[in-house]
């Protein structure tokens, strides 16, 4: 599968967009088995990516990231990783927090807005299976 998120980030036509959600949408349906069914539900919903949805991420705007490892264990040798995002919802009329929990790997990226301030809009989020699933 290719990344939506290289689609959504590069010089892509509208038809190569189009093909980039429909293979991901292809990729989730049939690895559904193997997605925590909360991870699976968030990404296959349909309003996740209908930008006229105001419950979609995108276009919404950076209020806070936090990556964090709690520990347990007697030396807190048991680390796990989450991450938590909290965005003003594109159209402004409310706040959205997405929360990742058990990350084995994560990627971010972000362009310099034209405006110079702050990270941009939040064009994405995928999620994926690593090789151990």
């Amino acid at each position: 599968m290719n990344s939506l998120i290289d689609v959504l980030t590069t010089n892509s036509t509208s038809e190569e967009i189009a093909r980039g959600f429909q293979e991901y949408r292809n990729f989730l349906a049939a690895s559904k088995d193997r997605f925590p069914a909360s991870a699976y539900d968030s990404a296959s919903a349909p309003w996740h990516y209908d930008y006229g949805d105001d419950r979609c991420p995108h276009d919404s705007w950076l209020e806070s990231l936090v990556i964090r490892e709690p520990a347990t264990g007697t030396r807190n040798e048991v680390r796990a990783i989450e991450i938590s995002v909290s965005l003003l919802g594109a159209f402004h009329d409310g706040h959205m927090e997405l929360r990742y929990d058990g990350v084995q790997s994560y990627s971010l990226g972000a362009k310099k807005p034209k405006n110079n301030i702050g990270p941009g809009d939040w064009l994405a989020d995928q999620i994926s299976l690593s090789e151990q699933n």
